[in-house]
């Protein structure tokens, strides 16, 4: 019966950590590169819309590192084979724009956003829209 229970638990914890990493990182997942406080550079995977002609990221949560990292630059390097470059960006952190951001997301992520929200708060998050820098 110990065995048996031990199998189910192990199961579940598999079938839960298999969920979320689908749900974070497979599919319409971005890297972004900023630079931290410490002169590094960190890279985060983030989810993205596009809409209307222009590209918007959740900024998940203010004490979140890279969201931190954001007060730090002027610009981000987005890495992905279809919208990959270098941005400027506007933070908007009004209450309709956290509730644009979080229908955006659920529209397009659906189960996806769902699930992370269960998981992580996301009562906190802004929006922040892109423009890209025009190669030289």
């Amino acid at each position: 019966m110990l065995k048996s229970l031990s199998a189910t638990l192990l199961l579940l914890l598999v079938g839960f950590v298999c969920t979320t990493y689908i749900a974070l990182e497979v599919g319409g997942v971005v890297s972004v590169r900023t630079k931290s406080a410490f002169n590094g550079t960190r890279t985060t995977h983030v989810w993205y819309v596009e809409y209307g002609g222009s590209i918007f990221l959740e900024a998940s949560h203010p004490a979140s590192s890279w969201v931190k990292d954001l007060s730090l630059v002027e610009t981000i390097h987005i890495e992905d084979d279809v919208i990959g470059g270098r941005y400027t960006f506007s933070i908007d952190h009004s209450e309709s724009a956290h509730a644009k951001i979080r229908r955006m997301m659920r529209h397009k992520y659906g189960w996806r956003d769902m699930w992370v929200s269960l998981l992580f708060n996301v009562s906190l998050s802004q929006l922040v829209e892109l423009e890209k820098v025009p190669w030289p």
